[in-house]
């Protein structure tokens, strides 16, 4: 009797691991959908805050399908630098720093090329802080 009763456990507790494992991978494809719909959008954005806005938005819903749900495939996937049609956790992460380079330089690029470089560079000190 108890081998029974410990069986129809073990398989009541496969099919609740399988329907958290279903919803946890449906969750990240909706942030993953998202992210790419914010990344698109900052595409089209004319004001430097705008774009930044939107793709550190992008960039968010990404971290949170790293963190939130990482046993998904689509996290592995996004971690291992694998195109997810068209967009990658790079892409996204490298327009999101050059926004910020373009929101701190005011929208522009200064004449003096050595003073864009050292703006740049303090940018992306800030951004490795960060």
């Amino acid at each position: 009797m108890r081998q029974i009763i410990f069986a129809l456990a073990a398989i009541a507790l496969m099919f609740n691991v399988k329907s958290a494992s279903a919803g946890d991978h449906s969750e990240a494809n909706r942030l993953f959908v998202e992210a790419v719909k914010l990344f698109n959008a900052a595409e089209d954005e004319k004001s430097a805050v705008g774009r930044l806005d939107a793709l550190e938005g992008a960039l968010a819903k990404f971290y949170e399908i790293l963190d939130e749900h990482s046993s998904s495939d689509l996290a592995a996937k996004l971690i291992s630098a694998q195109d997810q049609g068209g967009v990658s956790l790079e892409q996204v992460s490298d327009a999101a720093v050059r926004a910020r380079i373009l929101y701190y330089e005011g929208g522009n690029i200064p004449e003096n090329y050595a003073e864009q470089f050292v703006r740049i560079f303090n940018v992306v000190g800030e951004n490795e802080s960060d």
